[in-house]
């Protein structure tokens, strides 16, 4: 399945490609989520609601999507339902865990070498994100490839100098 930000129908499509007879292709695009409705909403695929769905990446069965007049990073999680990953919704570059990060305007999403993921934000330069249900809680304003389920606290495992 390949994943779509459909940006100004404020939807996320899925295209599933299937071989026919002969080898030819038929493909068949549906609605993964979004209602077309212009705000930041979360909740149930079809009630979700993106401001400007920019970029797409998936991962063990979970969609995130660049929101970017959102200015935030939504995840389409494998219960059906869509949640504000990362991101306050208000403008700036602040690092920091899940909802206290604040982009500018999010763009592109990609893997990193280290399994996080990679945010181009339109006025901050590259972000990284862990993908991960743990989050941080030493209250440092990382960015963080894991944390530490014990302690809470940041583990950087990139190279040294490379974060942010």
């Amino acid at each position: 399945t390949l994943y779509v930000a459909d940006s100004h129908n404020r939807r996320i499509r899925a295209i599933t490609v299937k071989a026919g007879a002969g080898g030819t292709l038929t493909s068949t695009v549906t609605t993964l989520a979004g209602n077309g409705k212009n705000a930041t909403v979360d909740g149930a695929l079809k009630s979700a609601s993106f401001r400007l769905p920019t970029a797409v990446f998936a991962r063990g069965g979970d969609v995130y999507v660049a929101d970017g007049d959102g200015k935030t990073i939504r995840r389409i999680g494998v219960d059906g339902l869509v949640s504000t990953f990362a991101g306050s919704g208000a403008p700036g570059a602040t690092d920091g865990p899940g909802p206290k990060a604040q982009f500018s305007e999010p763009t592109t999403l990609v893997a990193g070498l280290a399994g996080q993921l990679l945010v181009a934000d339109k006025a901050g330069g590259v972000r990284t994100l862990a993908l991960s249900d743990t989050s941080c809680d030493d209250g440092k304003p990382c960015t963080v490839d894991s944390c530490d389920a014990k302690t809470g606290k940041c583990v950087f495992t990139a190279k040294a100098g490379a974060c942010p």
